[in-house]
């Protein structure tokens, strides 16, 4: 997923930088509210943090000038911390308000509840292909080739999830809301074990060429082996 940082704070456009960029997200980041327009301009991000108090154009006019256009959630990062201001970043057309200073694992809970507010789950209407393999969602088949793939449901859908956007990596609680369901109280020991079984299931058949890979502390995605 492509994201777009505007802040003015290098320690904190440095940070978020470095956390979104392990979880190998796409990462621009702007300065100020001029620098942010010119590369949504160029290049429109998928997700948006946005801080309020920058240099030139602020956090409110940038985000008056972006939903002129754009559609795309936003979520403002501020000091700013009176009721009026999250009310006003609303009424603006942000998806959420975070308070700073912030905790990195709330803002990453805020970042998933608005992707799923936005689709509760990714788009596998359509056949998906990668590297081979072929999902047909519709008649809930996988092929590697001309090579039928016998997985069970749960095994399907977590490919089907993977599959909807590689090398991307999905969260442990991505995983368990697409697969098991936002009230399941499935853990990441789950996850663990429906990953071990479908790699079982995917090793022979692609020998070796595609791999579910762990990224420590953040979750899994499917990759080329030499990824």
């Amino acid at each position: 997923m492509h994201f777009l940082i505007a802040e003015d704070e290098r320690d904190t456009r440095e940070l978020l930088c470095s956390y979104f960029h392990a979880q190998n997200h796409r990462i621009s980041c702007a300065e100020n509210g001029q620098q942010a327009l010119e590369m949504i301009h160029k290049d429109p991000p998928e997700f948006m943090l946005l801080d309020i108090r920058m240099p030139g154009l602020d956090g409110w006019q940038v985000l008056q000038k972006i939903r002129q256009n754009y559609q795309f959630p936003v979520l403002i990062l501020s000091a700013l911390a009176e009721t009026h201001d999250a009310v006003r970043g609303l009424s603006l057309g942000a998806d959420d308000y975070l308070r700073k200073p912030f905790e990195i694992s709330e803002l990453d809970a805020r970042i998933r509840a608005i992707l799923r507010r936005g689709s509760s789950q990714p788009d596998t209407s359509n056949e998906l292909e990668y590297l081979g393999i072929k999902i047909n969602n519709h008649q809930k088949q996988v092929f590697y080739k001309n090579a039928e793939l016998n997985l069970t449901p749960k095994e399907f859908k977590l490919l089907c999830l993977l599959m909807t956007e590689p090398e991307h990596t999905y969260s442990i609680d991505e995983i368990v809301d697409y697969v098991w369901g936002t009230d399941s109280m499935a853990t990441g020991s789950d996850v663990k074990q429906y990953v071990l079984m479908l790699r079982k299931k995917l090793t022979p058949l692609c020998q070796e060429h595609i791999k579910i890979k762990n990224r420590k502390g953040y979750g899994y995605y499917l990759c080329k082996e030499n990824n």
